[in-house]
């Protein structure tokens, strides 16, 4: 039985996770209610930035979720925008071997935040993810049962590049 192309994305992501050793997750999320445009604009501007200031390697994957009703709560309570759990938030989950040290002074400093409509900067959270944690993530993306996102809801273009490397290692 041949593999599918969802099968072979799964496939390949996992496998990428698992060949490195990767110690640190850092995840970038637009701001809600951006163009699907826009998103797209920050998440290449994101990976030239990454490219740039950063010589370990990285691996870089899109993706949206739904926001939770802390986020909804803060969007309502700071920018006085109506955001509910129907909506999508754009982001970008980076793994890499070492801390990404100065990001997000890097980031104000690119002009990233100037992109978006809504004038919302764009959040991050950074945390260690130990080897075990990093083998339950692969395991958990290697045997989900669901179709990989559609991105086109949150990113612009007919082929997306769903992930990939920075300063990939030999």
């Amino acid at each position: 039985m041949s593999e599918t192309a969802e099968q072979k994305t799964k496939r390949k992501y996992a496998e990428a996770l698992r060949a490195h050793k990767f110690s640190y997750q850092t995840c970038i999320f637009f701001p809600i209610k951006e163009s699907r445009e826009t998103n797209t604009q920050a998440a290449s501007l994101l990976r030239d930035i990454l490219r740039k200031n950063y010589k370990f390697p990285i691996l870089w994957k899109l993706k949206h979720i739904h926001p939770k009703s802390s986020v909804i709560d803060y969007y309502e309570q700071h920018y006085g925008m109506e955001v509910t759990s129907h909506d999508w938030q754009a982001y970008v989950s980076i793994y890499s071997t070492e801390k990404l040290k100065g990001l997000a002074q890097i980031l104000t400093a690119s002009g990233i935040n100037t992109i978006f409509a809504t004038g919302i900067p764009a959040a991050m959270m950074s945390r260690f993810i130990s080897k075990d944690a990093l083998e339950h993530k692969v395991l958990a993306e290697a045997n989900k049962k669901a179709k990989p996102h559609d991105l086109q809801i949150s990113y612009a273009g007919d082929r997306i590049r769903r992930w990939g490397f920075i300063n990939k290692p030999e």
